[in-house]
């Protein structure tokens, strides 16, 4: 078993309209708190990172979510070629 770390930063869309912005300022301004999952195949950790934009989606407010496995622990099997991250309400 794999432990999976979800989270989520504010993201906006600069003036141009080509482009994002995603500001990394230690969580003070995340739509949702970081969550942790314990997974055991590569499609948990997609369900789990959907579920998780979900939720993000859910509060209306743009950002920009990602996945990544917890330092210590093995990916499983197909974990390196998932997308694990999403940009929602942008």
């Amino acid at each position: 078993m794999a432990l999976l770390l979800l989270s989520s930063n504010k993201a906006e869309r600069n003036p141009d309209g080509a482009s994002f912005a995603v500001s990394y300022d230690g969580g003070r301004t995340s739509p949702l708190p970081q969550e942790q999952v314990e997974i055991r195949t590569a499609a948990d950790a997609a369900a789990a990172l959907s579920t998780y934009a979900d939720k993000v989606r859910a509060t209306g407010l743009p950002a920009y979510v990602s996945a990544s496995l917890v330092r210590g622990y093995r990916a499983p099997a197909g974990f390196r070629k998932l997308k694990l991250y999403e940009l929602v309400n942008a």
